[in-house]
């Protein structure tokens, strides 16, 4: 978690991201690809979500049985 933290805070994509995010208007405005960048930030999270619901449901309840 903190190094995601220091990413958006101190990395060229994560002041894109965090740009894009807060004033989108302003982020076209400069030239940034707004959809673009919304577009691969959803599909990170999304694949984030799945990588921590396998996760759940292989580690962290280990209620697996051997046939």
């Amino acid at each position: 978690m903190r190094v995601l933290a220091w990413a958006l805070k101190h990395t060229r994509v994560g002041l894109r991201l965090r740009a894009v995010g807060e004033s989108p208007a302003m982020a076209h405005a400069l030239g940034e690809p707004v959809t673009r960048i919304r577009y691969f930030a959803v599909l990170f999270g999304g694949a984030m979500s799945g990588v921590a619901g396998a996760y759940l449901s292989t580690a962290l309840t280990p209620m697996w049985t051997e046939a």
